[in-house]
C-alpha cells in the first residue's frame, strides 16, 4: 500500500496542504477545531511526515545536538532529559554525544554535528579557549554554552552561580568547629573549577586556616576522586569539599570505608549526594538545580535559531547550600 501523502491528508480533513503543514509544523496559528480534523487524518491515514522533505524546504532538520563531558555524571544524563522534554514541546528531538573530557573529541563532535546533522548545539564545553570552538564552527552557527564557559566566550550561555553556596557551606563548616577543611578540585581547565576553588580558598584565607597542601585535583570524572580523598584523609582532615557531584560519590564511599575500619571521622560536603551520607556527619550538601539550567538551554537555544539577529543572553542560575 502507498504510503500517505500531505495531499492525502488536506484531502481526508477537508483543508489545504499549507494547513497541514501548519498543524505539523507549529508554524502559524491554526484553530482547535481545524487542528483536530488534521490530527484525526494523520491517525486515520497512518501519515508520517516526511523530514527530509520538511529540511529541504525549510532548511531545518528540527534536531539540536547536546555535546556532554560526560554521560555516567547524573548531573548531565538529568541535564539531558530536561533539554530533550524542553525540545520536544517544540517539535524538536536531540542527539548527544559523550567527550569524556577529551578536547579532541569535542572538536570531532563539534564538527560533525555542525555539517548539516543538527541545527544547533548545547556544549558543555572542555576546551579552554572559546576560539577553538569557533574555529570548528560555521561562522553563525547556534551554540548555547552551559555549565562551563571557556575564556573569551561570546555566545549565548546557561551557568551555574557556585561562589556564594560554596562559601556558605565552607563558612558553615567552620562554625561547626572543623579547622582542616581539605577540597576536591575537578579538570583546571574548566572554569566551574576555578569558580568553586576559589569561593573555597578565599574564605579559608579570610578565617586563616587556608593550607594550600589540603587542595587536591582530580580529573571531574567517576573513580577520580579516590585517590584525592585518601590523601587528605592521611593528612588529617576533618572535613573534604568534592568539587562535583559524581566526585562527591567517591569520596563519600571512602570515608565511608575509612570510617568502618576504625579510621576517625571524616565530615564530607558536595554535591546533590544526600541520600549517601549514612554514616557521616551530616552537614548539608549544595543544590545544582540541573532541571532549570537544562530548560532554559534548550529554550535559548530554539530562540536563537529562530532570532538569530537577537542579542547574546548570559543566563545565570545560583546553586545553595542546604544544611541539615
Amino acid at each position: 500500500m502507498k504510503p500517505a501523502t500531505i495531499s492525502d491528508v488536506a484531502a481526508y480533513a477537508g483543508v489545504s496542504t499549507a494547513t497541514v503543514s501548519h498543524v505539523i509544523n507549529k508554524t502559524r496559528f491554526v484553530s482547535e477545531a481545524t487542528t483536530n480534523k488534521v490530527k484525526e487524518a494523520i491517525h486515520a491515514l497512518s501519515f508520517t511526515p516526511n523530514a527530509s522533505a520538511r529540511s529541504f524546504k525549510t532548511g531545518r532538520r528540527n534536531i539540536i545536538g547536546f555535546i556532554a563531558p560526560d554521560i555516567t555524571n547524573s548531573t548531565f544524563s538529568v541535564m539531558v532529559d530536561e533539554i530533550e522534554t524542553t525540545l520536544q514541546k517544540q517539535n524538536y528531538n536531540l542527539i548527544v554525544t559523550n567527550t569524556k573530557e577529551n578536547k579532541s573529541k569535542e572538536i570531532n563532535d563539534l564538527r560533525t554535528l555542525s555539517s548539516g546533522l543538527v541545527d544547533g548545539i548545547i556544549l558543555a564545553s572542555t576546551l579552554e579557549e572559546y576560539s577553538d570552538i569557533t574555529a570548528n564552527l560555521p561562522k553563525g552557527f547556534p551554540l548555547v554554552l552551559i555549565d562551563r564557559i571557556p575564556h573569551n566566550s561570546y555566545a549565548d550561555s546557561v551557568l551555574l552561580a557556585d561562589r556564594s553556596s560554596i562559601q556558605s557551606g565552607v563558612l558553615f563548616l567552620i562554625q561547626k568547629g572543623y579547622h582542616r577543611i581539605g577540597y576536591i578540585s575537578g579538570l583546571k581547565r574548566l572554569s566551574t573549577t576555578r569558580e568553586r576553588l576559589k569561593a573555597y580558598r578565599d574564605i579559608l584565607i579570610e578565617n586563616d586556616i587556608f593550607i594550600p597542601e589540603l587542595i587536591k585535583y582530580a580529573n571531574s570524572m567517576s573513580k577520580s576522586a579516590i585517590r584525592c580523598a585518601q590523601e587528605l584523609v592521611e593528612a588529617g582532615c576533618d572535613a573534604i569539599i568534592a568539587g562535583n557531584n559524581i566526585m562527591t560519590i567517591d569520596t563519600i564511599n571512602y570515608v565511608q570505608n575509612h570510617m568502618a575500619n576504625g579510621g576517625s571521622p571524616v565530615c564530607v560536603l558536595g554535591y546533590e549526594a544526600n541520600e549517601l551520607y549514612s554514616w557521616l556527619p551530616r552537614p548539608g550538601f549544595f543544590v545544582y538545580p540541573i532541571r532549570e539550567i537544562g530548560k532554559m538551554a534548550g529554550e535559548q537555544i530554539i530562540n536563537r535559531i529562530t532570532h538569530p539577529d537577537s542579542p547574546i543572553q548570559k543566563i545565570t542560575v545560583n546553586s545553595y547550600f542546604m544544611p541539615y
